[in-house]
């Protein structure tokens, strides 16, 4: 405690004639802590439980600065680009849009207030599939980003058409590193499942082969995912392992949604169809 208390005093020394507004926190003084006194005859918490103080003491207090540290880190490591780290829950507008829509935001919104209590569980997950342009990575974003920065869990995000490529780049020489990723990481998002190219789906045996073995270490180690797809879950059967796609629709069976094809429930063409 001397020690540190030497240090502190020392550094007040240096930085008290110095700008403040060069700190990122003018609190702790990128410190990542301070020293609060207590006085004598208040009450703490020691390792054997609590006790009075006998004499004014200094005591080393974290800084909450370190906790926006630590999510700003959980977000640059869930490789979420800028444009989808605004989406959330209030701004996924309702209007003009059918009953669906509101159906699919609010299992959105019941899975995330859940989230805490069922992550260990074996339906731990969530799943919405079918229509392009409805909304479904919006508000799987929205999880996400809640969960990064209000419950401070860390998400991997895997585009699967960007992520694939990046697989079979170099000859897959980053395959084991971004696969044990996916396998390790506390939730992972893996967005437009075997994406369709116009109306065919096309799925490679080693496409299928590591979202096999990704689902199927998740499902055994209950580590929650958050898919989102063009594909119903019955077609997702018929696109790879059986086993695994089953496994990934239990995980999933009390948090999905799957919305009709209707190109009129597209938001990227509002202003094409006139709605």
């Amino acid at each position: 405690m001397k020690a540190r208390s030497h240090k502190t005093s020392e550094t007040n020394l240096i930085t008290s004639q110095v700008d403040e507004s060069q700190y990122i926190c003018s609190k702790c003084k990128d410190e990542g802590g301070y020293l609060h006194k207590k006085l004598k005859g208040e009450t703490v918490q020691g390792l054997h439980g609590p006790y009075n103080l006998q004499r004014d003491t200094e005591f080393w207090v974290d800084c909450s600065c370190l906790e926006i540290k630590r999510v700003q880190r959980i977000v640059k490591a869930s490789a979420i680009t800028d444009k989808f780290k605004d989406r959330g829950f209030k701004n996924f507008s309702l209007e003009g849009k059918p009953n669906v829509i509101a159906e699919m935001r609010q299992i959105a919104i019941d899975y995330y207030r859940a989230f805490e209590s069922i992550k260990d569980s074996e339906q731990n997950s969530i799943m919405f599939s079918g229509q392009p342009g409805c909304g479904k990575t919006h508000l799987l974003m929205a999880i996400s980003n809640g969960l990064m920065r209000e419950k401070i869990v860390p998400v991997a995000y895997f585009p699967y058409q960007d992520g694939m490529r990046e697989i079979a780049a170099n000859k897959f020489e980053k395959k084991d590193e971004i696969v044990n990723k996916m396998c390790q990481v506390e939730v992972l998002f893996i967005d437009d499942l075997f994406k369709p190219i116009g109306e065919k789906v096309s799925v490679h045996k080693w496409q299928g082969d590591i979202i096999a073995e990704v689902t199927n270490y998740r499902y055994l180690n209950a580590k929650p995912m958050l898919i989102s797809t063009e594909i119903s879950p019955l077609g997702l059967m018929e696109l790879f392992d059986e086993a695994a796609a089953s496994r990934m629709i239990e995980m999933a069976s009390d948090y999905t949604k799957t919305i009709s094809k209707d190109m009129r429930l597209n938001h990227r063409l509002r202003k094409v169809l006139g709605e």
